[in-house]
């Protein structure tokens, strides 16, 4: 199985990512991830709710100059510099 494990600012295990594929395999062998299983074309958009504070960033962001983004090329560079990481 190909876990990606998502984690914090800190390096604190927050999250697990499974490809659909294999949690598709997964919920038909088990009877309780059955009744949790969604396909892709499966509305999930309502399953969560922002936080005030996150779609008052959310709407901050979206009024920024285009300028200020990065191409996803340039975030991994300054990443990769300032962490030290190899992506």
């Amino acid at each position: 199985m190909t876990l990606q494990f998502i984690k914090d600012s800190k390096g604190n295990n927050t999250g697990v990512f499974i490809p659909i594929e294999e949690w598709n395999a997964l919920s038909k062998e088990n009877e309780v991830l059955k009744n949790i299983s969604f396909t892709e074309n499966d509305d999930i958009s309502n399953s969560f709710e922002l936080s005030e504070k996150q779609i008052s960033l959310l709407d901050e962001a979206s009024l920024a100059p285009k300028e200020r983004f990065l191409t996803l090329t340039q975030l991994k560079e300054k990443l990769e510099i300032k962490y030290g990481l190899s992506l």
